[in-house]
């Protein structure tokens, strides 16, 4: 792998002064800096805001946890750039107060969640209830809310500690056992992290 690494950064260094100028992923040098990165491994994928004197690009894994460990190694070989800070993974950002995915809009607000146990292994899966959900829309809805989840609790710990994502229509919440509004999702991870350390 450490030969497409090194090319990445060299792609990167070259065109870095031309992507710094670039202002979203449809600009042409934003293709040239995702074939070199998918040259490393094709699952990767990045996420970059440019703005006057620092700019930051943060490397992807798309939530595959198995490729954590290469995206650390690609960023802990970042040249030195004063103009640019590299991130290994989503940040945690805090949920938006509303997020998009080709045009549907969801917000955030209005998103209930109920958790949902793997009867053996005990691993946490969400069951995410939004109105307007129709067979149509579903799969735009569920990317805009995994896309809401990385940033609202950052890349690795959704990978680490939720195994599976499903949205059904708000009518189909059940009466019955826990639910809450997605923004609280990090409070009660927390909570669940407690109760199983102590």
């Amino acid at each position: 792998m450490s030969e497409p690494i090194a090319e990445f950064w060299r792609c990167f260094l070259e065109h870095r002064e031309e992507f710094a100028s670039a202002r979203s992923i449809k600009d042409p040098v934003c293709d040239v800096i995702l074939d070199a990165l998918k040259r490393v491994n094709p699952k990767l994928w990045f996420e970059f805001c440019t703005n006057p004197g620092v700019n930051e690009f943060i490397v992807s894994a798309e939530g595959k946890r198995t490729l954590f460990p290469l995206v650390e190694e690609i960023v802990a070989r970042a040249p030195e750039m004063k103009e640019w800070k590299i991130f290994a993974l989503k940040p945690r950002l805090g949920f938006p107060l509303s997020t998009n995915w080709e045009g549907r809009e969801v917000q955030l607000a209005e998103v209930i969640v109920r958790p949902v146990f793997h009867q053996e292994t005990r691993e946490l899966a969400l069951q995410l209830f939004v109105d307007g959900v129709t067979d149509a829309n579903k799969g735009r809805i569920h990317n805009a809310l995994l896309r809401a989840l990385d940033h609202g609790l950052g890349e690795r710990r959704f990978a680490e500690e939720v195994i599976a994502t499903w949205v059904y229509p708000l009518s189909k919440l059940p009466e019955e056992g826990l639910s809450f509004p997605l923004v609280e999702l990090e409070a009660y991870l927390d909570d669940l992290e407690n109760e199983r350390s102590s």
